[in-house]
């Protein structure tokens, strides 16, 4: 991320962060960090397609 910003997507109105199977998991733990990467004038969209969400205790409890 940091050297695309370096290239100028620093100054994006818009940016969507997206990702399917285990990249939309990653998506939905990222996008807040991914929205802080910009100005408060872009708008920013995170899109997780196909994430697998299991509703169970994980190993750590």
């Amino acid at each position: 991320m940091d050297d695309l910003m370096a290239q100028g997507m620093r100054y994006a109105n818009q940016a969507l962060l997206s990702g399917c199977s285990a990249g939309g998991v990653s998506t939905v733990l990222h996008c807040d960090e991914f929205r802080g990467l910009f100005s408060s004038s872009t708008k920013v969209k995170c899109l997780a397609d196909a994430g697998m969400f299991l509703d169970t205790v994980d190993v750590s409890g």
